[in-house]
């Protein structure tokens, strides 16, 4: 999975995903930008469906652990 950092991805969808990993990531001018892309989608069609802001899915992936962990 990418950014294993941030949670919650797995739960949402493409548009808001790139505005989460932008937010976390401190990435300021992408997050305006997909805010901006984000408004005029709104202010163009409406609000979008839920199946576009929920991810139709959810996949856990296991992240190995230290040799000796428990």
């Amino acid at each position: 999975m990418d950014n294993p950092f941030i949670p919650g991805l797995c739960h949402v969808g493409p548009s808001a995903r790139r505005a989460l990993i932008a937010r976390a990531t401190g990435d300021d001018k992408a997050y305006a930008e997909e805010r901006q892309h984000q408004t005029a989608e709104y202010e163009k069609t409406g609000p979008p469906s839920l199946g576009s802001v929920i991810a139709p899915g959810h996949v856990h992936h296991s992240t190995p652990r230290a040799a000796g962990a428990v």
